[in-house]
């Protein structure tokens, strides 16, 4: 098992994927215990946002 939580028990996940002429990024970070925000798009714009509780 990784485990990619600091000793804050923070999380950041950052991957990048050339394709074609443009990056495209993927990004998440945990904002509490329960919710995590997932982020993505291409590099210079200003991409999609979802926020998810886990229960």
């Amino acid at each position: 098992m990784v485990d990619f939580f600091d000793e804050n028990d923070e999380i950041f996940i950052k991957l990048h994927k050339p394709s074609g002429t443009q990056i495209l990024y993927w990004e998440a970070w945990n904002v509490d215990e329960k919710t995590a925000v997932t982020h993505w798009g291409k590099l210079g714009h200003n991409g999609e946002t979802k926020r998810s509780k886990v229960q």
